[in-house]
């Protein structure tokens, strides 16, 4: 049986399930996302799983990250006054002008007098705060213990486990899956008390702050939808800022007739017009506004002139983290073709955040090879990368679609199930498919780099001009009122 994003939404709406509620809390839209990748990984047999290639080094990682927790959890925002500008930044950091700064938001506040920054999960991927960042890791210790203290007075309860044998129930049968009635249990049970910690915190917080404007990234987690809500509640304007790849292919962005309008930021800004036209996002369509990515635009500007040619083919895999093991297999097998045939390369393996933890010993069959490099750091600028290499592989990340702005031939691994991901690069001209090892092999041996000039193409179908301009803009005037 075919799963898809449109059986999904089909499903939900034929069920009312945005009308259901446990007690007085309607919950579907809290856990729809969650609820869809549940499904979709019963369909979907090929992605990592990353605890099989677990490592000593994880368990530093993960101590390193919970001391770092703790000592930030004593900067916390309680203490501060009114601010015009709240900035929920992302746990990933990029090192931007010699500061560990998210790439989404750090240039959009500079001209903000009046602004304050809070980071989720500071400590993740090495983070850093800084003295204009307040980090909000206390309130991920406090709330996974007041979870843990509900589940065990609370799993019992009649009303979660009615609710969870008629969702289960439900789902099994659209769907023809077997799901465990825990796992829902569980994804219930969560959603629930934390929707109710988060929208006290959040009471509490927006009243003392008292902004006019609040930016995030990502909506769709229980944090961010009881952000929403509240900020409704208090007539707060709310803007996400587009993160990475939406549209079609991505359950948050789409929806039918039915929804829960309360969880749902105020405005979303768009990188693209291509981003805006595949999504069906249920706000007012003024409200959904193509602005660009500051970011990309600076990396572009400062890279893109800069390409060296070293007189061997430079190739440059994206791993996208949840399809390692296959593009992993094809590399390897290349790299022998490669050698094989006595062409000169260099190639580097760039991995995702989420495998910076992995032994090296997984990548030892590339490794043996003294022209490749594997990246699981966030040391090597990626733009400088992707502007200097002739060749860029991948096959499911944001990247590629970053990769369009340089003048590498961007080369995808063909996937039926994530054609709603790829297939838009390919049809404007940015991007051949290739399915296989020999596919592979016979673009980067026998074909030259006959990649398009950036100048031949829309620049705005994935990211309009004037981006940090756009969006001070919208800003200014929110804030201005």
């Amino acid at each position: 049986m075919e799963f898809n994003i449109e059986k999904f939404i089909k499903f939900e709406n034929d069920n009312d399930l945005f009308d259901r509620r446990i007690k007085d809390l309607k919950y579907w839209s809290l856990i729809r996302v969650i609820i869809y990748f549940i499904i979709e990984s019963k369909y979907i047999k090929n992605r990592t799983d990353y605890k099989s290639n677990s490592h000593g080094r994880s368990i530093l990682f993960f101590l390193k990250r919970m001391f770092i927790g703790l000592f930030l959890a004593f900067k916390t925002p309680l203490f501060i006054k009114r601010k015009d500008l709240l900035v929920f930044q992302c746990a990933q950091r990029n090192l931007i002008d010699g500061k560990n700064s998210c790439r989404y938001t750090y240039s959009i506040v500079d001209n903000f007098g009046s602004y304050l920054n809070l980071v989720s999960d500071s400590s993740y991927f090495n983070g850093c705060i800084n003295d204009d960042k307040y980090s909000m890791d206390f309130l991920n210790l406090i709330s996974f213990v007041y979870y843990k203290l509900f589940y065990k007075f609370n799993c019992k309860d009649i009303a979660f486990i009615d609710e969870t044998n008629v969702l289960v129930k439900l789902i099994n049968k659209c769907f023809d899956i077997e799901l465990s009635i825990l796992e829902i249990s569980k994804v219930l049970i969560s959603s629930y008390c934390l929707h109710k910690f988060y929208k006290k915190y959040f009471i509490f917080l927006l009243k003392k702050v008292k902004p006019k404007c609040i930016i995030y990234q990502e909506y769709y987690n229980i944090v961010k939808m009881t952000l929403n809500e509240v900020a409704k509640l208090e007539s707060i304007e709310t803007i996400e800022l587009q993160h990475g790849v939406i549209g079609r292919g991505h359950i948050a962005y789409n929806f039918g007739k039915k929804y829960n309008n309360d969880v749902l930021p105020e405005k979303l800004f768009f990188w693209g017009r291509h981003w805006k036209e595949t999504s069906s996002f249920p706000i007012d369509d003024r409200n959904k506004i193509i602005v660009g990515f500051p970011y990309h635009d600076a990396q572009v500007r400062r890279f893109l002139q800069n390409n060296f040619n070293y007189g061997i083919k430079k190739i440059l895999i994206i791993s996208d983290g949840d399809f390692s093991n296959e593009v992993l297999d094809i590399v390897e097998k290349l790299l022998y073709k490669l050698n094989y045939d006595g062409l000169s390369y260099y190639l580097v393996y760039k991995l995702h955040p989420k495998e910076f933890n992995l032994s090296m010993d997984r990548f030892s069959n590339l490794l043996k090879y003294k022209n490749v490099e594997v990246i699981n750091d966030l040391k090597t600028d990626l733009y400088f990368l992707l502007a200097n290499y002739d060749y860029i592989v991948g096959k499911y990340s944001t990247v590629l679609y970053e990769a369009t702005s340089y003048n590498g031939k961007l080369l995808i691994l063909y996937d039926k199930d994530y054609l709603n991901y790829s297939k838009p690069i390919v049809e404007n001209g940015y991007a051949t498919y290739f399915r296989d090892v020999e596919g592979l092999y016979n673009q980067i041996a026998y074909l030259q780099n006959d990649s398009h000039n950036n100048t031949d193409f829309d620049s705005n179908i994935f990211f309009k001009e004037n981006s940090y301009e756009n969006i001070y803009k919208y800003i200014k005037n929110i804030i201005s009122e």
